[in-house]
């Protein structure tokens, strides 16, 4: 009686073939592709955009390193924390307390000249009495030092309205706006800390925001 093979009725019995590892890494990248892009709009808008300042050397230690816990940044993070918020919406709090105590003139920012920092305005004239003269060649550029350490930034996601007045602060005193920012939320900081600004949450949709009272 000749030999026949055997097949089962059942599919789920079948034999399973294996998949090649080459199979399975096609349809990763497929899936990966056809995933819809991730629309960051918001980021676009001016109330949403970073701000960024740089902050003067010798302001380094006040503002704090990156990963140090000590400093301005990591005070306003462990407020932030605190408040179950984001570091930009406590900074922006504070900013908008400290611009007020500036215009009230309860806190005063005085801008000491610095010769060596000047940059001259030049006019222009026509002599017809004129004499050759030399130009002079240019000081080599400074070159930053391998343990210098790297220029430091201070960012956070606060509105134009309050980047303008920065900018229009630091324009009226001649300084940077580093400089201001620096001034100004350690201000702020130190009213916290003695309780006289206090930071009320408000409900938001995502994450809860702060606003400033005193």
């Amino acid at each position: 009686m000749p030999r026949q093979s055997f097949q089962s009725s059942n599919p789920s019995q079948e034999l399973i073939q294996p998949t090649e590892p080459i199979q399975l890494i096609q349809t990763a990248r497929e899936a990966k592709r056809s995933r819809p892009k991730r629309k960051r709009d918001w980021e676009k808008l001016s109330e949403h955009r970073s701000r960024g300042y740089r902050v003067p050397n010798h302001l380094r230690n006040m503002v704090g390193e990156t990963h140090e816990k000590t400093g301005m940044r990591y005070a306003i993070r462990g407020i932030a924390e605190h408040h179950m918020t984001t570091t930009s919406q406590v900074a922006g709090a504070m900013m908008t307390y400290a611009l007020s105590e500036l215009r009230a003139g309860r806190i005063k920012l005085e801008a000491h000249p610095q010769p060596e920092g000047r940059v001259m305005r030049l006019d222009w004239s026509i002599h017809e009495d004129a004499w050759a003269q030399d130009i002079p060649v240019p000081k080599p550029r400074r070159q930053r030092s391998p343990l210098e350490p790297k220029p430091l930034y201070i960012s956070y996601r606060w509105g134009r309205d309050i980047d303008q007045q920065i900018k229009a602060v630091s324009s009226s005193l001649g300084v940077t706006s580093g400089e201001v920012v620096v001034y100004l939320l350690h201000h702020a900081i130190q009213s916290y800390r003695s309780g006289r600004l206090r930071l009320h949450e408000a409900a938001k949709v995502v994450r809860q925001t702060v606003s400033p009272s005193w």
